[in-house]
């Protein structure tokens, strides 16, 4: 995150809604007034609509389903999804519902219509494709934009770098001691894994490059997104692993979560660098206490994931189990290999290409490879998006304003927008994290 931080934070300037989001509430409890009644007013519909849904069972989760073979045709009933949607923008989300309807509709339903192949081969296509496009895309960033940049930082060591800001450069003026954090942590990442996995010293250093590409994958999805399919990157890094070395399962388990939890932070540290970009926080100090939390927070999940174990027993995890772990059930569903090496091939060296030629693979990947009824219900926000622009648009005209007025007004309505779409996802991700240790909680006490 120090090497990546300013392209993604200074130079691509990515959305990151969640970050955004969270600076949005930062602002609104300082400036209170109308911004805060619409930030924390919307906050209490999304979270009483969510306490209604996940709690009470009174609004149903999913809307409009389908019965389509191999497709999980429906709109998911989620405030926060629908504003993710919103925050990212129609364009952006376009290209994500596109992925969705080539996965989903030209190779499932298509592909089985026409007699190609079956339901579970399509879908295993659709997986493979999916995960080839977004490794391409990463791959492609990494040698594009980030390694220029590494480059230019090793040339730089004994130059001076005050003339940038903290603001342009994370690790300006401190660098030597930065590298060598840096350094230190890839190295102790390697003779951990090492070590405790049994690996040799090829698959180790496998594990700790394809780690840094991953987050690197991470933080472009957040971005563009606020998705992390984290899990996705685990699996992708897992079967490479794979090919070198002959390992047993559990090992392989091992990869794929240590690659998820760094991904997982990687997009958890970019967002909090984009909420501190929007309220001007020194990114520095930023960086500091995220290596802090990250250990404290490595510490407190594995005990609470101990005493979760401990309270349910290991059988209490996996579908239709008391705690369903999509994430892990997609890993062991995977931990056998790719189900389509030529069509995860193909969409590596389609994501290569498409990141040159400029088109958003990363988006048309995730769509490709997540459920069909989060793309659809992503696509419905970025829709009203689109509509609440046009609304304004056609009213700054028919009220006759100049053209300074017009871009005062729109931009208060912009963020007017901004901030009720924030509202939505915080209620509902926070109502969310409560009514999950709420339910820990009442277990633990029956």
């Amino acid at each position: 995150t120090a090497l990546i931080h300013r392209h993604f934070i200074v130079d691509a300037a990515l959305e990151f809604p969640t970050g955004n989001a969270a600076a949005q509430t930062l602002r609104a409890t300082e400036a209170g007034g109308k911004t805060g009644k619409q930030l924390f007013g919307s906050m209490a519909i999304a979270g009483i609509y969510s306490v209604l849904r996940d709690a009470l069972g009174v609004v149903p989760s999913m809307l409009c389903t389908l019965n389509i073979p191999g497709v999980t045709f429906a709109i998911y009933n989620s405030p926060m999804l629908l504003s993710i949607g919103f925050l990212v923008g129609f364009a952006p989300v376009a290209f994500w519902f596109a992925g969705a309807l080539l996965g989903n509709f030209g190779i499932i339903v298509g592909g089985t219509a026409a007699g190609l192949f079956d339901v579970m081969t399509a879908q295993g296509i659709v997986k493979s494709l999916g995960m080839g496009l977004m490794m391409g895309f990463g791959v492609a960033v990494v040698l594009k934009d980030i390694l220029p940049q590494v480059v230019g930082i090793v040339r730089g060591l004994a130059a001076d770098s005050s003339t940038d800001t903290d603001e342009q450069s994370l690790i300006s003026g401190s660098l030597k001691l930065d590298a060598g954090i840096i350094g230190l942590g890839a190295a102790a990442i390697a003779v951990i894994v090492a070590i405790v996995l049994d690996l040799g010293p090829v698959p180790a250093v496998i594990v700790t490059l394809f780690t840094f590409v991953t987050t690197i994958m991470s933080a472009q999805s957040c971005g563009q997104t606020g998705i992390d399919p984290m899990e996705i990157f685990g699996l992708i890094v897992m079967l490479i692993v794979a090919a070198f070395a002959q390992l047993a399962q559990v090992k392989l388990f091992f990869i794929a979560g240590i690659v998820a939890v760094a991904c997982g932070l990687a997009g958890d540290v970019m967002n909090d660098f984009k909420a501190g970009a929007v309220l001007g926080t020194n990114p520095r100090a930023q960086w500091i206490g995220q290596a802090i939390g990250g250990i404290v927070g490595a510490l407190v999940a594995a005990a609470v994931m101990v005493a979760l174990v401990t309270a349910y027993g290991p059988d209490a995890f996996g579908p239709d189990k008391s705690f369903v772990a999509a994430q892990a059930s997609v890993v062991a569903t995977m931990v056998s290999g790719i189900p389509s090496v030529p069509w995860f091939a193909g969409g590596f060296i389609a994501g290569i290409v498409m990141y040159w030629l400029g088109i958003p693979a990363m988006m048309i990947g995730l769509g490709v490879y997540l459920p069909f009824y989060m793309s659809l219900t992503a696509f419905l926000g970025s829709c009203v998006k689109l509509a609440y622009d046009k609304w304004a648009a056609h009213r700054d005209a028919a009220a006759g304003l100049s053209d300074e007025e017009k871009a005062a007004k729109d931009a208060a309505f912009q963020e007017q927008g901004l901030v009720v779409a924030s509202g939505l996802l915080g209620g509902e991700s926070i109502v969310g994290v409560i009514l999950a240790f709420v339910s820990v909680g009442l277990s633990l006490l029956g």
